[in-house]
């Protein structure tokens, strides 16, 4: 729990324990960032309201950055940064998943991790 001794607040060591928990290797001046930017009060300490708005807008912020889905599954656009998954994308992967089935194979190799990003990937036979 990020608040684990009860009092009702978030400090920058708190908030450092959190994110390594989830496997972030956070900066110890972007946490100091996130504290100051988010704590209305000035106490150094986020209490749960300024906490729950830091932690909304980070997750908005990351589902708008980062696409949704499993690599080598995901249909192209989603790995060329685009925004657009809905009935389209979810029906690619499901034919990729036949194809999966029926060949033992994927139809596309998935870009490496960095070569992610808009204009970047070049997707090819696999």
């Amino acid at each position: 729990a990020v608040d684990s001794d009860g009092r009702g607040g978030v400090t920058p060591a708190k908030l450092t324990r959190c994110l390594r928990a989830a496997g972030v290797r956070p900066d110890p001046a972007e946490v100091r960032r996130l504290v100051s930017k988010y704590d209305t009060d000035a106490d150094g300490v986020l209490n749960r309201a300024e906490f729950a708005r830091m932690y909304g807008e980070l997750v908005a912020g990351q589902d708008c950055a980062a696409p949704a889905g499993t690599h080598g599954y995901m249909a192209p656009e989603q790995y060329l940064g685009a925004s657009l998954q809905g009935r389209h994308t979810d029906i690619y992967q499901l034919g990729v998943t036949l194809f999966k089935l029926l060949t033992g194979r994927l139809p596309l190799e998935p870009p490496k991790e960095d070569e992610l990003g808009p204009g970047r990937v070049r997707l090819g036979p696999a």
